[in-house]
């Protein structure tokens, strides 16, 4: 009988669709009466024969249905029907087995049936519950058990399933190609009969579980010789990064996966459901600690949390927590540095031969993160490394996280602020000394150094593993305050001395080398310079109009109208030295200062760079 539907869905020679006109086996009444059996055969062309317990054979009317009348039927079970259940039962199972045993030793094997069973999902879910065994082991013995009955192959149903899908694409495609060329090929029509709804059912469930937690498991015991775990790290947020105790808090939780081959089901025969979920402690887990933590070594994870377990055998475990771990900062760029922070999983009870730590992803996974606002998150990676201890190895997986530190908060209130103190320190060589406000002024910029200074160092990391470029930077600012006022006050004494013409013989020197030559002056002696000297025991006696004489005493300090020849080079007086020096000093501050800034600023600029 010629068919006119798609290959991939006559799987038998058996057609049991029916087309307008075509013939279809018409439902036989049989009077069942007591010591009379009927049985019905199929001929080899396709008629159907009554047989009689007394051997008499009659042959089965056909009637002629349309496809409508079909579609009306309330759903009746044909003959054919009815004859391929008749040779599958169990009786006719048993009658081949024992005529091909019987074969076999008559040694006409090429007379012996071949005998393929399949078996269905819910049967061997049905049978698992009962006998509290894994679906994948009472797949196994019921293979065994009709093996050993002489059945040559034992197939699961959901194989023709597959094996039908795939026809079905391959035909698709095929056909798809087709229609490019021929116009008037006709569509492909393909249907599916689910076996269930897919939906959650809670006796169903239990079903499950009864069946993969039987007597036959045993949590105590790993699921093969060597367990590979996959490890993800999700992170959250970034609570705290504290440099003084050299500790990151950080919140997120681990996503750890692994397969377990006695944790498996075929879904089709628990009513779709692929996954259930369980609490740890009556499953197997690996026992994993935070190696690098500083609020105590227990394992990770708690007894009220749920695992997920796939039907075929992986279980997934999520483990939230608040991890604060160390992390070795280094502030020797502060405030344009990077720190690198790491948390670190190590498995604990089992080693590397019993249990490997892979990582799901080269990174950490950020989908949920929320941003901080001190810290960016610039960069992470995951490194896989053994841990040895007494001999042995065990596996750890260290999640390495590169943070960058938010700059401007600390470019606005620290190093403006900074570089700005730091110059007003040159400005006391530019007051006069005859103001009488040098001193003053200087040591109120030195005191508000000092308080700008401390406070700024308040808020700079306390470690003394790296000493920190703006350390040093407000060191030298605070060395240089202090030399000015120094020099103010050693300037000052030179200013106001009695003698001004008791100039050091280095300091005439030094003026004549370096301080004439930065104010722009020469060494000429002017002739209105050159007065009278007279010693301080000259008095000059002077009479009033009165007549009454009076003796005033004068303490000149003049020069004599003969100079004296080792002052002869030097014009200068005590006042136009320390002027000199005013300059000098001015100059060379804001030069010091200006190229150790600019060098400071440099370094922090062309130093942040993240590390590799």
């Amino acid at each position: 009988m010629a068919s006119n539907f798609s290959g991939a869905l006559q799987l038998t020679d058996l057609n049991d669709f029916i087309t307008p006109s075509q013939e279809c086996v018409k439902p036989v009444k049989i009077d069942r009466k007591p010591g009379k059996v009927a049985k019905i055969r199929i001929e080899d062309d396709g008629s159907y024969m009554e047989v009689a317990e007394s051997g008499e054979e009659k042959k089965l009317q056909k009637a002629q249905i349309t496809l409508n009348d079909c579609l009306a039927c309330s759903g009746c079970i044909t003959s054919a029907e009815s004859v391929l259940i008749t040779q599958q039962s169990q009786e006719e199972l048993y009658n081949v087995l024992q005529e091909n045993l019987r074969l076999q030793q008559a040694s006409e094997v090429d007379k012996k049936k071949l005998v393929v069973v399949s078996i269905s999902p819910q049967s061997r879910a049905s049978l698992a519950t009962k006998y509290q065994l894994s679906p994948q082991e009472a797949h196994h013995k019921l293979t065994g058990f009709f093996k050993k009955l002489g059945v040559h192959h034992v197939f699961d149903t959901s194989f023709s399933r597959n094996f039908s899908l795939l026809e079905s694409c391959r035909e698709f495609v095929r056909r798809y190609y087709e229609s490019e060329t021929n116009k008037t090929a006709l569509p492909m029509l393909a249907s599916s009969c689910p076996e269930s709804n897919g939906q959650f059912n809670s006796t169903t469930a239990t079903n499950i579980h009864n069946a993969i937690f039987g007597t036959s498991y045993n949590k105590n015991v790993r699921p093969s010789a060597t367990t590979s775990v996959d490890i993800e790290l999700n992170l959250l947020s970034i609570n705290e990064m504290d440099v003084k105790k050299q500790i990151m808090s950080s919140s997120g939780w681990l996503t750890v996966t692994w397969k377990d081959p006695r944790l498996t089901w075929d879904p089709s025969g628990y009513d779709g459901i692929e996954y259930i979920y369980t609490k740890q402690e009556g499953i197997w887990r690996p026992e994993l600690i935070i190696d690098n933590s500083v609020e105590g070594m227990s394992p990770i994870g708690h007894d009220e949390i749920y695992l997920k377990v796939n039907h075929t055998g992986e279980v997934r475990w999520d483990t939230p927590g608040r991890h604060v771990t160390h992390c070795d900062f280094n502030i020797t760029y502060y405030p344009f540095d990077y720190q690198t922070c790491s948390v670190e999983v190590t498995s604990f009870a089992f080693t590397i031969e019993a249990l490997t730590l892979n990582s799901t992803y080269d990174t950490v996974n950020t989908e949920d993160y929320k941003e901080n606002g001190e810290w960016v998150l610039h960069s992470s990676r995951v490194d896989e490394k053994n841990l040895s201890e007494h001999g042995e190895k065990f596996s750890q997986l260290e999640f390495k996280m590169i943070f960058e530190r938010r700059a401007k908060y600390y470019v606005a209130n620290v190093i403006y602020p900074l570089v700005l103190v730091s110059l007003l320190t040159n400005l006391v060589f530019l007051l006069p000394a005859d103001s009488g406000e040098k001193i003053s002024y200087i040591l109120t910029v030195l005191l508000a150094q000092a308080v700008l200074l401390t406070l700024i160092g308040n808020s700079m990391p306390t470690t003394s593993v790296q000493t920190p470029i703006m350390g040093m930077y407000i060191s030298f600012v605070l060395l240089m305050a202090a030399l000015a006022t120094i020099i103010t006050t050693l300037n000052l004494n030179l200013y106001l001395r009695t003698d001004q013409k008791a100039v050091p013989r280095w300091l005439k020197a030094f003026t004549f080398l370096v301080l004439l030559r930065i104010n722009c002056r020469t060494a000429k002696v002017k002739e209105d310079d050159k007065e009278l000297e007279v010693s301080n025991e000259d008095m000059v006696k002077m009479e009033d109009v009165n007549g009454k004489g009076k003796t005033l005493k004068r303490m000149l300090n003049r020069r004599s109208q003969t100079p004296n020849k080792k002052d002869a080079g030097f014009p200068f007086q005590c006042k136009e030295v320390s002027a000199f020096l005013d300059c000098f000093f001015f100059y060379l501050f804001n030069i010091v200062l200006i190229i150790t800034t600019l060098v400071f600023l440099v370094v922090l600029a062309v130093s942040d760079v993240p590390p590799s």
